[in-house]
């Protein structure tokens, strides 16, 4: 059986967030009293169900993601990224990258 594999759209610019995205992308907004990224509260509820392969879809300022999780080890989880950096292709273009590059298979 093949495990689950959990590919996060993070790759948006977040105009309706500004000015909080003016410097920080959408996925790393602070959030409660912790202030950690929203996309950590993702990460740890997903990895709450047992799933321990992302792949992260972004794009817009997609390196402080990157710098912020790096490969997954402080969460517990494998983190790869399908970078879209061709001018914001859309969301598909970020899906489609990923497939390509062999970052997902099977069903979605």
């Amino acid at each position: 059986m093949n495990s689950i594999v959990a590919a996060i759209l993070a790759g948006g610019e977040g105009r309706r967030f500004r000015p909080y995205t003016d410097l920080i992308p959408k996925p790393m907004v602070p959030l409660g009293a912790e202030e950690k990224p929203l996309l950590e509260y993702i990460v740890n509820w997903l990895a709450g169900f047992g799933i321990t392969k992302f792949v992260f879809l972004v794009g817009y300022r997609w390196r402080q993601v990157a710098n912020y999780f790096g490969d997954g080890f402080r969460w517990g989880v494998k983190i790869d990224y399908s970078v879209d950096d061709d001018k914001y292709t859309n969301t598909g273009g970020a899906l489609a990258k990923a497939l390509m590059n062999g970052l997902l298979d099977g069903d979605l």
